[in-house]
């Protein structure tokens, strides 16, 4: 399943003399493991917070292993069904 995910690149758009800001850049990638987290208190018990973990892209400027770490957004993956995931305390592999 591929997902549409946002992460920021090396390149910088300067915005000053002394600060910058990563360029964002948007691409389809299949994650290698999901995390979950509860969304907070008050909230109800069943929702949660998707996190991914996918291969980075050469361009990736936060890389940890070889993967970056990115929110999955529902709106722009409308096909992402966690429910249909197998989940073991809260982490789900995908091979």
């Amino acid at each position: 399943m591929k997902l549409k995910i946002r992460h920021e690149t090396k390149e910088r758009k300067y915005l000053s003399r002394n600060s910058y800001q990563n360029v964002l850049r948007d691409v389809e990638l299949e994650p290698v493991k999901i995390v979950r987290t509860q969304c907070g208190i008050g909230a109800a018990e069943n929702r949660y917070f998707y996190r991914g973990y996918f291969p980075a892209p050469i361009d990736a400027e936060f890389v940890t292993d070889g993967l970056i770490n990115v929110n999955i957004v529902r709106k722009l993956n409308p096909q992402f069904k966690p429910k249909t995931l197998d989940w073991a305390n809260n982490i789900c592999l995908i091979v």
